[in-house]
């Protein structure tokens, strides 16, 4: 049987909301009611900005083949770097 995830997961209930999806963003459920949570970044920069904040020597990318690993704090000077040029 199925179950909501209200059921599986009760104490996600005070993080989410219910909000209605953008509309002209190209998203599949634009102008539908979906369950987002209420603490989310409303941007890219934000979400990277709360990324680097967070955990900047937490592992962020790893490029292959040659294996080079950046951090977020790696990633965030970067953009920064490149922000200033």
């Amino acid at each position: 049987t199925c179950k909501s995830w209200r059921d599986v997961y009760p104490e996600l209930a005070g993080q989410v909301a219910r909000i209605t999806a953008p509309l002209g963003r190209g998203i599949a459920w634009e102008g539908t009611e979906i369950w987002a949570y209420r603490d989310r970044p409303r941007s890219i920069s934000e979400c990277l900005a709360a990324n680097v904040a967070r955990w900047p020597d937490r592992e962020a990318y790893v490029f292959h083949p040659g294996g080079e690993r950046m951090t977020w704090g790696d990633v965030g000077a970067q953009v920064d770097r490149a922000a200033a040029g």
